[in-house]
């Protein structure tokens, strides 16, 4: 019980401060968060960008606006590392939460959230199928992004964050460059950090963002 209050602190604080925040909150700038997104990418584990292709992931949620700039969210990610030639570690993590997105000023938005989910991580040896290990667990986190217009069709933004439970620790850094096909679609280049402590992965992707 006192681990999983040890948990739950913090992000109870996150919370709490996101509300304060948002009786002071300027109007966002011209960024839609109404929005479905799909993420998908691949990459590095343990070294440079590029130097193997032993990481696949998948991300899929949205955000939507539901009082001023208070925002309701949602983050699913599959997540499929090999470490060695016969070992693969998949991740599931569901996370919804809420966000406050901010107006610093003209064409600069900053968006801060609290998460509260679960974790789903196994280790499979490919040769002989045998789980190596499995467990699930409650999972917190907090995010904070850096938004930036650039003009009418090109966004800029830098994004941290963290995720913690007791069998998966991931400190997140994320940026990405988006284009407006249309008023309802948005495509993006993406690059991801990820440090677990003991181990990182770098990635590079695609996303594809639906407005409505």
């Amino acid at each position: 019980m006192d681990d999983k209050l040890s948990f739950t602190r913090p992000s109870v604080t996150l919370w709490w401060a996101l509300f304060l925040l948002s009786t002071h909150a300027n109007a966002s700038n011209n960024f839609n968060y109404n929005y479905l997104y799909a993420d998908l990418a691949a990459g590095s584990f343990n070294d440079d960008l590029g130097t193997n292709s032993s990481v696949t992931s998948l991300a899929v949620g949205g955000k939507k606006i539901f009082e001023d700039q208070i925002l309701a969210t949602i983050d699913y990610e599959a997540r499929f590392i090999h470490p060695n030639d016969n070992t693969t570690t998949e991740n599931y993590i569901l996370l919804p939460g809420m966000a406050l997105s901010y107006s610093l000023e003209d064409k600069w938005d900053i968006v801060a959230g609290v998460k509260i989910g679960y974790v789903w991580s196994s280790k499979t040896n490919d040769t002989t199928d045998k789980k190596l290990f499995s467990d699930n667990d409650f999972m917190w986190g907090g995010d904070i992004s850096l938004k930036y217009e650039v003009n009418q069709d090109w966004h800029i933004s830098l994004t941290g964050e963290l995720r913690r439970s007791d069998i998966l620790d991931e400190d997140i850094f994320n940026m990405r460059a988006g284009y407006k096909i249309n008023e309802m679609f948005v495509i993006a280049g993406l690059y991801t950090h990820k440090n677990y402590g003991e181990t990182t992965t770098n990635e590079m992707g695609i996303s594809l963002k639906y407005m409505y």
